[in-house]
């Protein structure tokens, strides 16, 4: 038990270390999310600014952000998480990103809670 709690302390601070501030940017066909997020600890707040094909609204941010670093979860890898999601009216977005096991990579991006194709990138300070 003791080293599952160890694991978790050391995940929090490892949270806080590696990012404090993320942009993420997709584009869809004809839309464009962005959103200027701020992590502390796990939780994750900010804003969406969503634009084009069904969507044009700018509302706050809720999410989660979870990071293990390498051999606390998977043996030699890191595991990271990101999501957040945003509603304004009957408009929403939501967005999780998993990078995991031997770097896979899965982003799923939602808009007015259909799947939609696009392309996403996460830049972290």
């Amino acid at each position: 038990m003791k080293s599952v709690v160890i694991a978790s302390l050391i995940a929090l601070s490892a949270t806080a270390a590696h990012a404090s501030q993320m942009d993420v940017h997709c584009t869809t066909g004809d839309a464009v999310i962005s959103a200027e997020l701020n992590v502390e600890g796990r939780n994750v707040t900010g804003t969406v600014d969503a634009s084009g094909a069904g969507v044009d609204f700018k509302a706050p941010a809720s999410g989660s952000y979870i990071f293990y670093p390498a051999g606390s979860y998977y043996k030699f890898d890191e595991l990271e998480v990101i999501e957040f999601w945003a509603t304004s009216g009957k408009n929403s977005v939501a967005f999780k990103s998993v990078r995991g096991e031997k770097g896979s990579y899965q982003q799923t991006l939602l808009v007015n809670k259909h799947t939609v194709e696009g392309t996403c990138v996460v830049s972290k300070e």
